[in-house]
């Protein structure tokens, strides 16, 4: 299973952490516009989507830290 977190910092800055447990690749974008998601070479069509409508949806008021704009998605 993937885990992608995203976090809003300002205006349009996401930071999505990446992680693939099978290899222990750990990567980090920096992302200043949201069309830069379609440009990750290492995350398929489905789970772009995925992260777009997250991120679209995500509730800036959650409480909780630990869980804001945390994306579980499972492996194919």
């Amino acid at each position: 299973m993937f885990n992608y977190t995203t976090d809003l910092l300002k205006s349009q800055i996401f930071f999505i952490f990446i992680r693939f447990p099978y290899h222990g690749i750990s990567r980090i974008y920096r992302i200043y516009k949201m069309n830069q998601i379609s440009k990750m070479r290492c995350v398929s069509n489905e789970n772009k989507a995925l992260i777009l409508s997250r991120i679209n949806t995500m509730k800036h008021d959650e409480q909780d830290e630990e869980t804001r704009g945390l994306i579980r998605i499972p492996k194919a």
